[in-house]
Formats: C-alpha cells, sequence, structure tokens
C-alpha cells in the first residue's frame, strides 16, 4: 500500500508474512463486499493505466448499483441507471450514454 502523509511518501506491504487460508478467505470477502471488484478484476497487462482504473472503477459502479438495485426491488423502488456523460460533438449530440454493466 501505497500513500503520501504530509509530503512524505510512505511504502507498506506484507513484508514476509503470510496469511493463514482463513484470514486470506476473510480478507478476499470483505474486499469483495467493500467494493465489489473480484481479486480476479486486479489483474491485468494494463493494471495502473489510466483506461484500465477508469474501466475499473465503471466496473465497481455498476456492481455496487446492482447491489442497490436488488435492495430497491426488494422494498419497490425505483430501479437506478448509470448514463455516462460524454462530450455531445462524439456521441451524435445528445450528450448521455446509458452503459450496461457486469
Amino acid at each position: 500500500m501505497e500513500s503520501s502523509v504530509g509530503g512524505v511518501h510512505v511504502y507498506e506491504g506484507l513484508g514476509d508474512e503470510v496469511l493463514s487460508p482463513r484470514a486470506r478467505a476473510f480478507y478476499v470477502k470483505a474486499f469483495t463486499e467493500a467494493t465489489g471488484l473480484t481479486i480476479d478484476d486486479m489483474y491485468s497487462m494494463d493494471y495502473g493505466s489510466f483506461n484500465y482504473r477508469k474501466a475499473l472503477r465503471l466496473r465497481q459502479v455498476g456492481r455496487l448499483l446492482a447491489k442497490v438495485n436488488e435492495m430497491n426491488a426488494f422494498d419497490g423502488s425505483p430501479s437506478l441507471v448509470l448514463t455516462i456523460s460524454k462530450d455531445s460533438a462524439s456521441d451524435g449530440g445528445n450528450g448521455n450514454e446509458e452503459m450496461e454493466v457486469d
């Protein structure tokens, strides 16, 4: 994990720590529940690039939105849709595109 705190760059990793299978399963489940992402989403040749980070965020928002819509269906609330705003010149003039996410 990397961060900057007060202008100081900090890096912390697991080093030589080994997680038990039970702890690993716990952390993976907590990560998946909190972020909507899977461990497989983190593995890519493009990991770290702007386009990959953007695609990950859209996937994350889409999956979390699907969970909200499951809850909305339970209590009769309307479903929500993710709409990506674009430059109107690049999409034929309407400025928006509806996007399905997995």
